[in-house]
């Protein structure tokens, strides 16, 4: 059809849902507005649709509108269906879009193809059936609940009664006379396609109407009198139809396809009459003693007629219930009592088996079901019942067990019948007479009494009522035969005794005795049991069934016998009426009168197994007593849920399990159900872990109990199976109260019971599953009985799976919480690795076109109720296996991977996923066709909404299938989708669940979500031009729904507007780029001009106030906007963005929204702890969507951010005081804490301009971190953020404080909280790796956290002092020395890890190396005891270079040579000799590397040179002597290498072209860092740079590596220097000193003055020493364009260079071992050297204004804290690493010196 052909009326199946009160429509003023809308149609009732005419063709064919092909097709449809054209259109158009199993698409080919047509006409017929029935059920609901008060409706269905009923019962009666009447179809009058087959169906059809019809006129009559005239229309025309048996339908087709809907008629026809005769008003009038005032005494006439119609129908055993009705009206109305006629006639209806007829009532629809129309029939039965039991002795009624079984029957099938008998019993008229009757002859006969309580038994009045009946029973009766009458005193005509002495009566075979006193009258009476005495004395007839079912136990005949004797039917008796009296006692509201029944009712219990024992070892084992005594148990298991209950609690206590563990200990004791052996618990445990594909055998092997054999013994045998029946429904009773028992109560004595229960019912679970239900369609047995079983297996199934979490079944050590998760996992293992699927497959494998069959042909049926629970139940097994398999998938690849073949797991469930979805159902499609073929069930929601489900879990668990698994239906899925969706009165849910899936498959059905998109081009020639939404897409239905008009009205309800949203977020959150473009288009296009945008955001502009917001369901909906709007705002660059979303979020910031959801984020968060878990997650939900719309948004103003600052702390503050509540909070708390870290780092600097609000934020934030310290035992991440948000206020304070802050309060708290929390950690990562990255990240930052502390002001002794002392306290400087020995020992390790430890370890080494230049902090450092394991383990380091270089090891080595140095600098001769141990240690370390400096420059080789030399300075300042003493050897390698090193620094400085040209070629072979002594050889045959190729001109421009390297060869330089000044004498002393003994002292520098050279290694001369002191002259004279570092570090080696020159050179000259002729020498051409440097000095100085400051002690000395290993060591470092000798500036005294020296001493 087109898409103009969609008007059409509402269908009345859609009114019927609405008018129940199935649609979304539940407000009554609604539902009342539809139907009156629909009134004139009620009124016509089927009236309202007319007949075919030529007017109405020609109005068809005038209507231009439709197309040709549907034109001819409704013309056809309409002669068929003998219906008005248009109303045909209107029919085709309900049709096409309410129920065509099909696309648009598919029904316009239909129409097209002739041969297709009477295929749809069969289909639109079926339809058009069930429109009229659902119109004439509407009008029979409303007449059903119109008086109803109880009803939601109820005033609405009063006012439309109203307006029907002056000609609504004429009117329907007409129609039913009509259409009783009206000649069959045909195809003369239907054309030729009406053939012979298709009668039948319309002749069903007329017949279910014509039910329907008359149950209207039922359920008005019920409501409203009938007066004498009406009735005796109707009896006229019920006589002229024969009750139905001469029906006009029956000449056309057999009898066969009527005879249930005609019997249905009769009945129908015999209640409207019996319910016209007011049998009730009829009785009360003969109670009261006259019967003149019934409406029939008052008419004759009518009365007469009457009686001769009724008189004239005794041939027709059928109406015999209606005969008996009018024999009791002429008794009671005429004054003769009838005369002979009403004899005759009684007595003709007995022998026509009234009786029997009634009961056939009770069993025909509709007395079976719940439905008004049964309900009423029931009372109508009740009330004849009654009447005649009122009016006639059952003496006279025949049969007298077929009188009682008539009466039980019609009362057990009434819920109300019970009520009603207990109050005509204070009257003793009527039923009751029966009851006074029936109990007279107990205990000698007790079918009758017992099977009239058991009826009378339904509810809490009634039960109580029959107990206490029994309790005090009015009579007990012996046979007359069996005593004599010395005892008695008779009267005068010998019909009552009275009793002269006590009397013992002996019942029960002698195990009970009823103590009759003197004095008690009995009554004679004769039976037809035989004569008897019925002793009037109350007796206890509880204490009799005890004795009767101990008499049965301790029997010893034969078993056979036991038959005989009645003993089983005695017992089947006792326990019938004990289920019926322990079925309403969990609902009982009066604990006392609860607790008096089970304390009578439990030997009953007790008794149960020992008589199962008994029983079951018989031949043939009676098995509906086996059954019964199991539903009892059940039934007694039910009731253990509320006993002893003072008030309400959460769940079960231990007190209320105690039904539970006796039946589980009486099981396990007679072994009644399948068992396994002793250790089933232990072993079944550890087979649970086992991988999947393990689970082909059980744990343990399984034996059936009793109860498997009688199984296949007897019932097998038998093909009954109500002992099966009724174990199925105990086992699944223990299941619940197993899994639902309360973990709160578990203690050690409390969880051995539960292992005991699990023990007992674990097996069972597993035989069923294992045994039963893969077997039991292939038993003998009727269909029925297959339906309850399979519905019971999936059942237990349900119950296993639903529960079940694949997180708890993991967990090694069972908790009590988890103790039931491996039964759960098994169960699991069995339907996935056996054929139970199969049979779930067999079991619903049901199309839905054959379930609405069975639906049309009768609704209320049990078989269709069972078939709907079916698959039901099949679905959603189906549905928990995909999500527990899924998990699996998921879990195990972290999990069982050392169980060899393991990774089989993911092959296994994959496939399995696959061949489920792809196994064709038998006789039908594959699994997902079938399911996608429920979403068109109209009947109820339940069935689409688990279809939808189930689709939506085969979505995740196998992406990308559902489009390729639908095939050609997929259009046809998607269009009744879409209709479900746009419909304004289909279940909320059900929509709910289609947005559901349409969200799920956004992320993981991307060609199914392309279909239900449906987006298009805006222009079909110009693609530019962008997308729009089709008129098929998904997006436009839920665009519509949200729409703002919509917003607040019952269309939209908070949960639906959440859903719509929902999906809308998840194509942001799923980057659908073309959708959200279309969505886009859509704002810009929309016709209204209202955009997408503004409907979307509506929520947020809400005036409820936040906490009205957090506490509603709102709150969610506001969450996914938010979430949305930040993703918008991340993603879109400020050219892309919608233009349409400007002036909204300008509204938005205007009306100060922003502040407002901050409210109610902070309301959230304080609401969050008083709710539980499930309810949190929306509350989650907004917290992080808060976060990401915040954190997305461009936040300016330094004033609101403040607010938002406050708010979060506020927030932050409310969690953490109740942290301990659930999980959540700690979520909550991880989210608002990361939003404020976020928040302040973002912010402008003017946000905190104060550097008192700064530190009163810093004071709240250290308040809330301790209290949150002292809430968690672990470092959970919000802790980590709030370190992380410390540290930035901390950082701002300093800078506003000009770094000298005081150690506040709020300062200690904070590091004490972080050493704590910095040893939580550490003793966490030696328990286990599995959190190694997040312990390493925050141990950094609390690392970093300590030593910011420290350098807040090192200047201040008392601030160090204060620091140091928390530290001790707290053995951080212990902790962390044990933490940096465990870490250099996994050096080595070459794993993930590896990296995240090097890491660590430098931000160690780093604050340890910071800290020890405080005196007391290096003591403490040295008091850990760790440096000599410290020396020998730091050879990990460097070990494998390579290795060491790539996981960042060597920069730990690096900054333990920083570590030493400052320790031995402060330290001094206290930790002289741990420097000399790791000099010694490392001495072949330190060789290589400073050997390795001439070959290669690379940044590692060079950082590590310097801090080397640095500390070999440091070492050779004070403590030559020393080292020279304890390690020579190591000291005369080291000072030969640093000579060489020197040399080699200062030829490489010469030559800055061969140093660029080195580095960019180490560049290009990307050289390695290795350093060993093979390495270095080759690398000397392999130079490739000639020195003689290389001028010493400037570099035009120098590369950033050159810069690198030049500033390292001078740090080095510097150093090796300083080292020949300490190995040099005082230049004061051997200048003015004459008593210097030049023999202390060796030369360093031989005489020499030439350039030096890269070609070979020479120890250095005054040559290299001038050199070195020439560059540094040619580096400072370029100030300009170096950096200043680098000219202070060039000044430092020039003035050190210049005094080792001027030192050594007066040592040559005054040393006796120099010759005259090399002192000449010197003299020479030291004195033009240094006259050289002189004049490049002034030249230097007349172009600058004066000296230069030192490297020690300028600013850039000062150490700073950074987590950048690399890239900062040597900016940290390499000032500091210069010799540490007393300070001078570079100024004209230092140049003066070397004048004087020149010409005093060099002259």
């Amino acid at each position: 059809m087109k898409e103009d052909d969609r008007t059409y009326s509402m269908p009345f199946q859609e009114l019927w849902r609405i008018t129940v009160g199935r649609s979304c429509i539940k407000d009554a003023d609604l539902v009342g507005n539809e139907l009156n809308k629909n009134i004139q149609c009620l009124e016509n009732c089927l009236k309202y649709y007319k007949t075919n005419g030529e007017e109405s063709k020609k109005k068809l064919k005038n209507n231009k509108s439709i197309s040709s092909n549907l034109q001819t097709f409704c013309l056809k449809l309409a002669e068929f269906l003998n219906l008005d054209s248009v109303q045909t259109l209107n029919l085709i158009s309900q049709y096409s879009f309410c129920d065509f199993h099909g696309s648009k698409e598919k029904f316009n080919e239909l129409l097209e193809d002739d041969r297709s047509h009477f295929a749809l006409i069969g289909k639109i017929t079926e339809y058009f059936f069930s429109e009229r029935l659902h119109l004439l059920r509407i009008i029979k609901h409303v007449l059903s609940y119109f008086e109803d008060k109880s009803h939601d409706f109820q005033q609405e269905y009063a006012e439309i009664v109203n307006n029907l009923k002056s000609d609504l019962s004429k009117n329907i009666f007409s129609q039913y006379k009509e259409q009783f009447s009206s000649d069959p179809p045909s195809s003369k009058s239907r054309g030729s396609s009406f053939t012979h087959q298709v009668i039948v169906p319309f002749a069903l059809q007329a017949v279910k109407e014509q039910c329907e019809l008359l149950e209207i006129l039922f359920m008005y009559y019920s409501h409203f009198e009938m007066a004498p005239d009406i009735l005796l229309q109707l009896g006229k025309t019920f006589k002229d139809q024969g009750y139905g048996a001469g029906h006009p339908l029956l000449e056309v087709t057999d009898t066969s396809n009527l005879a249930h809907l005609l019997s249905r008629l009769n009945i129908l026809q015999q209640l409207i009459l019996i319910e016209g005769f007011d049998m009730e008003y009829l009785q009360r009038l003969a109670e009261a003693g006259g019967t003149d005032q019934h409406k029939l005494s008052q008419k004759k006439t009518e009365f007469k007629e009457l009686d001769k119609i009724f008189c004239s129908l005794t041939e027709i055993p059928a109406i015999s219930p209606v005969l008996l009705a009018w024999a009791t009206i002429r008794y009671q109305i005429l004054h003769d009592s009838g005369s002979n006629v009403t004899q005759r006639l009684g007595e003709r209806v007995i022998e026509q088996k009234v009786w029997f007829h009634i009961m056939q009532v009770s069993d025909l629809h509709p007395v079976e079901s719940d439905l008004p129309v049964a309900t009423t029939s029931r009372n109508v039965l009740r009330r004849l019942l009654s009447c005649v039991t009122h009016s006639f002795h059952e003496d006279t009624l025949g049969d007298y067990g077929e009188l009682m079984e008539a009466v039980t029957k019609v009362l057990s099938s009434s819920k109300t019948a019970a009520e009603a008998f207990w109050s005509e019993k204070k009257r003793g008229t009527g039923l009751h007479l029966l009851l006074s009757s029936a109990s007279g002859y107990f205990p000698l006969h007790l079918s009758p009494m017992m099977k009239l309580l058991t009826a009378l038994t339904s509810g809490e009045i009634s039960s109580y009522e029959v107990f206490t009946f029994i309790s005090n029973l009015p009579s007990v009766a012996e046979y007359l035969a069996a005593r004599g009458t010395d005892d008695v005193e008779s009267n005068e005509n010998g019909s009552h005794w009275k009793l002269l002495m006590n009397k013992n009566l002996l019942v029960a075979g002698g195990f009970h005795h009823f103590k009759v006193p003197m004095g008690t009258v009995g009554n004679l009476i004769d039976t037809q049991l035989g004569a008897m005495v019925q002793w009037q004395t109350n007796v206890n007839g509880w204490k009799f069934f005890q004795a009767e079912i101990e008499n049965l136990l301790q029997y010893r005949g034969q078993s056979s016998d036991l038959e005989v004797l009645g003993y089983v039917d005695k017992a089947n008796l006792i326990y019938g009426l004990l289920e019926k009296l322990l079925e309403p006692l969990p609902k009982y509201k009066n604990l006392a009168k609860k607790n008096e029944i089970m304390e009578n009712l439990e030997p009953f219990i007790e008794k149960i197994f020992p008589l199962i024992q008994r029983l079951t070892n018989m031949i043939n084992p009676p098995l509906d007593l086996l059954s019964l005594c199991v539903r009892c148990l059940t039934m007694w298991l039910k009731c253990d849920t509320s006993i002893n209950q003072g008030s309400d609690s959460s769940g079960p206590s231990m007190k209320n399990n105690q039904h539970l563990l006796s039946i589980i200990t009486a099981i396990s004791r007679i072994q009644f159900l399948p068992f396994s052996e002793q250790n089933f618990m232990k072993s079944f445990e550890s087979a649970a872990k086992l991988p999947l594909h393990y689970v082909s055998e059980l744990p343990a092997p399984l034996y059936p109990g009793i109860f498997g054999n009688v199984l296949a013994n007897v019932e097998r045998s038998n093909g009954r199976y109500p002992f099966t029946v009724a174990i199925l429904d105990l086992i699944i009773s223990l299941v619940e109260r197993t899994i639902d028992w309360n973990s709160e109560m578990f203690e050690d004595d409390k969880n051995l019971n539960l292992k005991l229960i699990i023990a007992v019912i674990a097996p069972a679970v597993l035989y069923f599953l294992r045994e039963i239900f893969p077997t039991f369609h292939k038993w003998r047995q009727d269909l029925e009985t297959t339906d309850k079983i399979g519905l019971k297996c999936l059942n237990l199934c349900h119950i296993m799976l639903r529960s079940y979490n694949t997180r708890s079944a993991n967990n090694d050590d069972l908790q009590p919480a988890s103790l039931w998760s491996p039964i759960q996992h098994m169960t699991l293992n069995i339907l996935t690795h056996s054929h139970s699927v199969d049979i779930i497959l067999k079991l619903i494998s049901i199309p839905v076109d054959v379930l609405h069959s069975l639906l049309a042909s009768d609704p209320t049926s049990p078989s269709v109720v069972y078939l709907m629970e079916i698959i039901r139940f099949g679905f959603s097994v189906l549905n928990n296996i995909l999500r527990l398999e899924n998990d699996i998938l998921c879990s195990n690849k972290t999990k069982e991977q050392q169980f060899v073949g393991a990774n089989k797991d993911e092959e296994n469930i994959a496939s399995y996923l696959h061949s489920v979805l792809s196994t064709h159902c038998p006789g039908g499609p594959n699994l997902v066709s079938l399911v996608a073929g429920y979403l068109y069930h109209q009947h109820n929601s339940s069935l689409p909404r688990i279809a939808l489900s189930l689709l939506r879990r085969i979505s995740v668990a196998v992406p990308m299938s559902l489009h390729a698994s639908l095939g050609q239906d997929v259009a046809a899925v998607r269009d009744i989708l879409l209709s479900r969706i746009k419909s304004r009165t289909e279940d909320v849910h059900l929509k709910i669940g289609i947005l559901e899936f349409l969200r799920i498959s956004v992320q993981t059905q991307p060609g199914l979500l392309e279909l239900f998109l449906d987006l298009e081009q805006i222009d079909k020639d110009n693609s530019d031009k962008g997308l729009k939404l089709g008129k098929s897409s998904c997006l436009s239905a839920v665009l519509e729904l949200i729409n703002k008009d919509m917003q607040g009205t019952y269309q939209l309800p908070a949960e639906l507007h959440t859903a719509c949203v929902k999906l809308l977020n998840s194509l942001w959150v799923d980057r659908r780029h073309a959708a959200l473009k279309a969505l886009r288009s859509y704002s810009t296009s929309s016709k209204t001009k209202s955009s997408f945008w503004n409907s979307f955001l509506l929520p947020l502009f809400s005036d409820n106030s936040p906490k009205e917001i957090a506490q509603s369901d709102l709150l969610e909906t506001c969450a996914h906007i938010l979430n949305t709007l930040g993703l918008e705002n991340f993603y879109t660059t400020p050219s892309g963005k919608d233009p349409a979303l400007d002036p909204i979020m300008k509204e938005f910031a205007e009306k100060d929204r922003y502040n407002h959801l901050s409210k109610v984020n902070v309301c959230v968060c304080k609401t969050l702890p008083r709710l539980n878990k499930v309810e949190s997650e929306s509350r989650l939900m907004f917290v992080a969507a808060w976060r990401t719309f915040v954190l997305a948004s461009d936040l300016k103003d330094p004033v609101k951010i403040r607010k938002y600052i406050n708010d979060i702390m506020m927030a932050v503050g409310a969690l953490v005081e109740e942290i301990e509540t659930h999980s959540g909070i700690v979520t909550a708390l991880n989210l608002t804490s990361s939003l404020l870290l976020t928040l302040l780092h973002k912010s402008p600097k003017t946000t905190l301009v104060d550097f008192e609000a700064t530190e009163k934020i810093f004071s709240k934030i250290v308040q809330i971190l301790e209290d949150l310290k002292n809430s968690q035992e672990e470092v959970e991440r919000s802790q980590i953020y709030l370190h992380a948000i410390l540290l930035h206020l901390f950082a701002k304070l300093k800078a506003k404080a000009d770094g000298k802050i005081k150690f506040s309060k709020s300062i200690s708290i904070w590091l004490r909280i972080s050493c704590s929390s910095l040893r939580l950690v550490q003793r966490d990562q030696e328990k286990s790796e599995k959190n190694l990255k997040r312990n390493v990240e925050t141990s950094l930052l609390l690392i970093q956290t300590i030593q910011e502390i420290f350098l807040m002001n090192n200047t201040d002794e008392d601030v160090s002092a204060l620091w140091l002392k928390i530290v001790i306290e707290e053995s951080s400087f212990n902790l962390l020395g044990s933490v940096i020995l465990r870490l250099i020992s996994s050096a080595h390790l070459d794993d993930d890890g590896n990296a995240l430890r090097a890491s660590l370890s430098v931000a160690i080494f780093r604050l340890f190396s910071t800290v020890c230049r405080h005196h007391q902090s290096a003591l403490a450092i040295l008091n850990t005891g760790i440096m000599p394991e410290f020396c020998l383990k730091t050879t990990n380091t460097y070990t494998d270079t390579a290795a060491a270089q790539k996981k960042n090891w060597l920069n730990v080595y690096h900054l333990s040579l920083v570590l030493v140095q400052n320790m031995l600098d402060v330290l001094s001769h206290n930790f002289l000799d741990h420097a000399l141990d790791f000099i010694g240690v490392h001495n072949d370390r330190i060789i290589q590397c400073l050997e390795a400096v001439r070959i290669n420059q690379s940044p590692s080789i060079l950082q590590e040179a310097t801090f080397t030399t640095a500390l070999l300075s440091s070492l050779s300042k004070s403590f030559i002597r020393e080292w020279r003493f304890k390690l020579l050897h190591s000291y005369q390698s080291c000072i030969e290498i640093v000579a060489s090193l020197c040399h080699s620094c200062v030829a490489m400085l010469l030559r800055p072209r061969l140093l660029q040209e080195a580095m960019e070629f180490s560049s290009k072979k990307d050289q390695s860092v290795q350093i060993s002594t093979s390495t270095l050889n080759a690398a000397r045959q392999t130079s490739v740079v000639s020195q003689k190729s290389i001028s010493q001109d400037d570099l035009e421009s120098a590369s950033p590596k050159f810069l690198s390297a030049q500033k390292g060869l001078f740090s080095i330089l510097g150093n090796c220097l300083a080292i020949f000044k300490h190995l040099s004498p005082d230049l004061c002393q051997i200048l003015l000193d004459q008593t210097v003994d030049p023999e202390e002292y060796q030369p360093i520098l031989s005489i020499g003055f030439s350039t030096p050279s890269l070609d070979q290694v020479s120890p250095p001369t005054f040559g290299t020493i001038i050199n070195a002191s020439n560059v540094s002259w040619k580096v400072i004279s370029q100030s300009a364009t170096n950096s200043a570092e680098l000219t202070d570090i060039a000044t430092y080696v020039m003035d050190t260079a210049l005094t080792v020159a001027i030192s050594q050179g007066m040592l040559l000259l005054k040393h006796p071992l120099v010759s005259h002729r090399d002192k000449q020498r010197l003299r020479r051409e030291l004195r033009d050297e240094l006259i050289s440097c002189l004049r490049s000095a002034n030249r230097h100085f007349r172009h600058s204004s004066g000296g230069v400051t030192s490297p020690q002690t300028s600013p850039s000395a000062g150490s700073r804290s950074t987590l950048k290993a690399k890239t900062s060591l040597t900016k940290q470092f390499s000032s500091k690493s210069l010799h540490r000798s007393s300070s001078t500036s570079i100024d004209r005294g230092m140049l003066d010196l070397v004048d004087v020296f020149v010409k005093g001493v060099l002259r």
